[in-house]
């Protein structure tokens, strides 16, 4: 068994939580956990694989290209659309960038 906790006292309001909820979720779905003393490269392989997994499982491109089709363009007006926050949309789009989606 898995459990993540969360203190929600470090966070600016709810689409930052949600958004940092949505990581963790990728680091249990994905099993993508890294110790403190790993090498950095390691950190930023574990850290992509939950990102990946949070905008695919969370914001699937269909949703993105909706909101560009709608009018949609710059990340804040996603972030309050889809109630993330500015960094989850710019690392989600990204994603779907790199994988050719977007």
């Amino acid at each position: 068994k898995t459990a993540v906790f969360v203190d929600t006292d470090g966070f600016a309001g709810i689409c930052e939580l949600q958004s940092a909820c949505a990581h963790e979720c990728g680091h249990v779905a994905t099993g993508s956990y890294y110790r403190p003393d790993d090498d950095d490269l390691t950190v930023l392989r574990q850290e992509y694989k939950a990102d990946k997994y949070a905008a695919h499982r969370f914001l699937p491109v269909r949703k993105i290209k909706k909101a560009i089709a709608d009018g949609y363009t710059e990340l804040w007006q996603m972030a309050e659309l889809f109630g993330f926050d500015e960094r989850f949309i710019r690392r989600t789009i990204e994603i779907y960038r790199r994988e050719g989606k977007l």
